[in-house]
């Protein structure tokens, strides 16, 4: 039939889990034991469906696999009918010692007959149509009813149990309760603004975006324009330094607003000093984010940073550079022949005695 449900409800006894059967089927299959008694249900379910206790071994193989039907005959599980046909072993697995697949057209039959009896004892009107539960054999069909004709309500020759209403319908009291004015919300109040997303990472990532474009406010300036680009966003030991630089700033005691500015307030300066020195190494990042270095530059000013250094003369500060020695040109010697002789023979008396008081050692 075109409109026969492709499977059928199934209640499995529990006694299904400790049949030796099934245990043997999913060892031969190679699956679980759930997997196995599944499969047993939803072929169960097609043949309760389609009213028979045999299927084609073509419908077992689509449960069980390509050796499906060999599987339950080995099990004893189903035998062999015929070469296309194998026939399913009940054993009353639904809880009752009938066939496990005869209970199905029972209940059906059982449900077709009451169905005929409600219709043999159900009120009809004129035209042998059925009336709703409830109504008399002289009773009208509602209105709108197909057996009303053009779908004009009938009048009813029972009176109606419901009383008449008359008057406006139902109000309920005002309670005199008021929302003032002020305090009503406004179409922008009403919905509140979603937060924008705040994190370490966020908080980070913001950091970040200030130092690219400080560097690229540098390069713009002139100030070693072809240096390598830096990356995109932190990582490795540069994420592991922001996070140390704005850790110790929130141990200080400074809340998340002001941990903020300063990250920021230490890119400021780094940019300064570049600018100041005409030197972009101050912006690389192992330099600006290096806690120490970070710790002091978020305690100094952008004045400072801008300013020149001075020795306090007015002249620009510089390294110390080393201090020349004089050329004296090649070591000349500069004792006599007779002294230099004597030298040498004092030299050769020394070794002399020195090896006259060694002693040989024993062979």
């Amino acid at each position: 039939m075109a409109d026969e449900p492709l499977f059928a409800n199934v209640t499995v006894h529990y006694k299904m889990h400790g049949d030796p059967r099934f245990r043997a089927l999913a060892e031969l299959g190679g699956w679980t034991l759930g997997d196995a008694c599944w499969r047993m249900v939803t072929l169960w379910a097609r043949c309760t469906a389609q009213r028979t206790d045999r299927p084609t071994v073509r419908e077992v193989r689509v449960h069980l696999g390509p050796r499906g039907d060999e599987l339950l005959i080995e099990t004893g599980l189903a035998e062999r009918v015929d070469d296309g046909v194998v026939r399913l072993a009940g054993a009353g697995l639904t809880g009752g010692d009938t066939d496990r697949f005869g209970w199905y057209s029972p209940l059906e039959a059982r449900q077709r007959k009451a169905g005929k009896a409600r219709s043999d004892a159900a009120a009809r009107d004129a035209r042998g149509r059925m009336l709703p539960a409830g109504a008399g054999a002289g009773a009208q069909p509602p209105a709108g009813h197909p057996a009303s004709p053009a779908g004009i309500p009938a009048a009813s020759s029972q009176p109606s149990s419901r009383p008449a209403q008359a008057g406006p319908a139902y109000q309920p009291p005002d309670s005199g309760f008021r929302i003032p004015e002020d305090q009503k919300l406004s179409p922008a109040r009403a919905i509140p603004p979603i937060p924008e997303p705040r994190s370490d990472w966020h908080d980070r990532l913001r950091w970040w975006a200030a130092m690219l474009s400080a560097d690229a406010r540098v390069r713009a300036a002139g100030i070693e324009p072809n240096a390598p680009q830096l990356g995109k966003s932190p990582a490795g030991e540069n994420e592991k330094n922001m996070a140390a630089c704005a850790r110790q700033f929130s141990f200080e005691g400074f809340s998340p607003s002001e941990v903020d500015a300063k990250m920021v307030h230490i890119v400021a300066v780094a940019e300064a000093e570049c600018m100041r020195d005409r030197k972009r190494m101050y912006l690389i990042p192992a330099v600006l984010w290096d806690p120490k270095r970070a710790n002091r530059s978020a305690d100094t000013s952008l004045e400072e940073a801008r300013r020149s250094r001075t020795n306090g003369k007015g002249g620009a500060t510089s390294l110390p550079s080393p201090v020349k020695r004089p050329d004296r040109g090649p070591l000349l010697p500069t004792a006599s022949a007779e002294e230099r002789a004597a030298s040498a023979e004092m030299a050769r008396a020394a070794a002399a005695a020195n090896f006259a008081t060694t002693k040989p050692e024993d062979p």
